[in-house]
């Protein structure tokens, strides 16, 4: 009965309990929701355990227990299992349970924001129309009382042209706004996107602006006409995300590191190669620096995170990067750094000698 009280922090069923749940909530609701949450997946956790305290880790063998011993019950299973880690050998603590399912409930919270501020925005538009309708049913109307209304139509249009010069910009500013949010509809509440060389969580969307927080959670504020044109590139919509590190080595030390380190990546990545895309690893030399004698290597892998799991895709980076300084680092002894100087171009001196020139 208590797990069942628990699991409505979670669980929503209809879209009325949806934005009743989310929406106009205080900060003390907030932390009293999250506090029923972070219960719900310390039950979880303890549920798909068993009885055994000494076990501090779940598997996919745990999952299937709650499934039919069949083909379609394993795949549920494994379904299942990846809400936790994509890695079907992975052991699962108790706190990676926990963070699931504040995930899960977080993303809950940015849908029935984003359905509460599509239901405003729809508001508006219907405002807006409704205006428009009723000015047109007050034209037929005066048609059906038979008011001549071409006698006033120059005053009118007139009227309409001044208007239009104080409001203009503000009709195509709103006309531009909706096409990017109903037509292109490029991110939702929730969404992290790249934007100006910056990154930013999409806070709030309203018709003629998108409140964002950057990484620091600072407040930042875009209006939709202004962005309307610019490049967005949404980290929450990407399956794949690219990597590439470039180190220089001695020339004489390339071919030599580049083929350990391609073999060690290769063998991290077949590893962890639910994080990696062990396809697209590529290892290469890509230039020669003629002043201090090293050679360039470029290497490029795609990751198979998402663009916006932050977590996962530090922890892939880290072992990348760990794996590439471990290996500069055993060659370290043999490392030169040779630099080839360069004779500045002496300036003129006030007695007509060269300054910095040696003395004969």
């Amino acid at each position: 009965k208590e797990l069942e009280k628990i699991r409505t922090a979670v669980v929503v069923k209809t879209y009325s309990s949806l934005i009743r749940q989310h929406q106009y909530r205080t900060p003390e609701e907030v932390a009293s929701q999250l506090m029923e949450v972070k219960k719900f997946g310390k039950a979880l956790f303890l549920n798909i355990r068993g009885s055994n305290p000494q076990k501090k880790t779940i598997n996919l063998q745990d999952i299937c227990l709650f499934f039919k011993d069949d083909k379609e019950g394993r795949a549920n299973a494994a379904r299942a299992f990846r809400i936790f880690s994509r890695n079907p050998q992975d052991q699962i603590t108790k706190q990676q349970v926990i963070e699931t399912v504040e995930q899960l409930f977080k993303e809950r919270s940015d849908i029935a924001t984003s359905l509460s501020n599509t239901d405003s925005m729809m508001n508006s538009l219907e405002a807006g129309l409704a205006g428009v309708l009723h000015f047109f049913a007050i034209g037929v109307y005066l048609l059906v009382w038979n008011v001549d209304i071409l006698q006033g139509f120059s005053t009118f249009s007139a009227t309409v042209l001044a208007l239009s010069f104080v409001f203009g910009n503000s009709i195509r500013n709103t006309f531009e706004a909706m096409l990017f949010l109903f037509v292109q509809h490029p991110y939702d509440v929730g969404d992290w996107i790249k934007i100006d060389g910056g990154f930013y969580n999409v806070r709030k969307i309203s018709l003629l602006n998108t409140s964002f927080s950057d990484m620091y959670g600072q407040p930042v504020t875009y209006a939709n006409a202004s962005i309307f044109a610019k490049p967005i590139f949404n980290l929450s919509r990407c399956t794949k995300c690219n990597e590439f590190i470039n180190v220089e080595v001695d020339v004489g030390l390339a071919s030599k590191f580049k083929e350990e380190l391609t073999a060690k990546l290769h063998a991290l990545f077949n590893f962890r190669n639910t994080e990696y895309d062990v396809s697209s690893l590529d290892v290469k030399l890509s230039g020669f620096n003629r002043e201090n004698l090293k050679v360039n290597i470029f290497i490029f892998f795609v990751y198979l995170i998402n663009g916006d799991d932050w977590g996962r895709k530090r922890k892939a980076t880290d072992e990348a990067v760990q794996l590439v300084s471990d290996i500069l680092g055993k060659y370290s002894g043999e490392i030169k750094y040779t630099y080839h100087h360069r004779l500045e171009q002496p300036a003129q001196g006030s007695g007509g000698e060269l300054a910095g020139a040696p003395s004969p």
